[in-house]
C-alpha cells in the first residue's frame, strides 16, 4: 500500500494506549473481521504484531514498528497487538463496525508473549 494514502471507511476510530496498568488487559485484538481493516501508526511504537491467517495458519509477526507505519489487515487474519505507552493508533474498519464481527481467536497474551496458534485445535 502507498503510505501516503489511508483508506476512507465508514468506521473510522483512535486509540491511545496510555499507561500500562498491572492487571489491566494490555494486548489488543486477538481476534478477526469478515472485513479489511487498516492502522497508522500516529505516535508512539507498537512493540509487536501479530497477524494469522484463520484459513491457513500463517502467522507473521513484526516488532518495533514506528510512526508513518500503515498495517493492512486483510478479512479473515487474526491480528493482536503489544503497544508502548503513549502509543496513538488511527484504524479504519472498510465494511463499518459490527459488534458480532469480532471473532476472538487469543495469539498474545497481556505481557506481549506469543501464544500457540488456535488453528492446530487439539
Amino acid at each position: 500500500m502507498d503510505p501516503t494514502k489511508f483508506p476512507k471507511g465508514p468506521h473510522v476510530n483512535a486509540i491511545r494506549a496510555r499507561k500500562r496498568i498491572a492487571g489491566e488487559k494490555w494486548a489488543g485484538g486477538n481476534h478477526w473481521h469478515s472485513e479489511t481493516e487498516y492502522f497508522r501508526i500516529v505516535r508512539g511504537n507498537l512493540k509487536k504484531l501479530i497477524l494469522e491467517n484463520i484459513d491457513t495458519g500463517e502467522r507473521k509477526v513484526w516488532k518495533n514498528l514506528g510512526p508513518g507505519t500503515t498495517i493492512e489487515i486483510p478479512a479473515r487474519v487474526a491480528h493482536a497487538t503489544f503497544p508502548s505507552n503513549g502509543l496513538v493508533l488511527v484504524g479504519v474498519l472498510l465494511g463499518g463496525f459490527n459488534q458480532n464481527d469480532l471473532n476472538p481467536y487469543k495469539l498474545m497474551d497481556d505481557d506481549g508473549n506469543e501464544l500457540p496458534s488456535p488453528f492446530e485445535k487439539t
